[in-house]
């Protein structure tokens, strides 16, 4: 429901300037915006309405519609299957990373995780004798990494060989296993 400021000073039971205040942060973020609408007579009434950004700070259970497909699928399809199916996920996400041409590890490393930050794995890499290292410090699977974890593990593998462009790379810390971060031993 859209409100005016004196609504929400109402509903909130705070002082309107306070109320004024929280508005103007909100619509500096990007969470709210006004708009004018002619209310009879007299000046348009300044209301706020929220965001695409504004709701998704509001709880959503996708995690737990997520975990309820993901053992959905565990019970009608076998490993094999549901690895295929993993696969064909990963292809479509790559979408989102894509290899960038004709630039060294380090670019392409580089690339990659401002790509990875932008979705919320929250990573950095470094580069430690002939090895580089990539730590994500968040899992933004959520829920559905403790249902099939290795699966999306062996997607988020399949993404970093696609965008470094080598298959030599191997998980040496994971989250699910109690590590501190997801990290990645890259050998060029």
């Amino acid at each position: 429901q859209d409100l005016n400021a004196i609504e929400l000073k109402d509903k909130l039971g705070i002082n309107e300037s306070a109320v004024r205040r929280h508005l103007n942060i909100l619509e500096k973020r990007g969470f709210v915006r006004h708009y004018f609408k002619k209310a009879g007579r007299g000046r348009p009434k300044k209301k706020y309405t929220l965001t695409p950004e504004g709701r998704q700070l509001f709880p959503r259970q996708i995690g737990l519609l997520t975990t309820i497909l993901i053992q959905k699928l565990k019970k009608r399809y076998n490993e094999e299957e549901l690895e295929a199916l993993m696969a064909d996920v990963a292809k479509e996400l790559e979408e989102f990373f894509p290899p960038p041409e004709g630039k060294g590890v380090e670019e392409r490393l580089e690339t990659l995780v401002n790509a990875f930050n932008e979705f919320g794995f929250f990573s950095s890499y470094s580069k430690e004798n002939n090895f580089y290292f990539l730590e994500c410090q968040n899992c933004v699977f959520g829920r559905a990494a403790k249902e099939i974890g290795s699966l999306l593990c062996n997607v988020h593998k399949k993404i970093i060989q696609n965008s470094v462009g080598t298959e030599n790379i191997e998980q040496v810390e994971s989250l699910l296993k109690g590590d501190k971060v997801c990290k990645y031993r890259i050998t060029p």
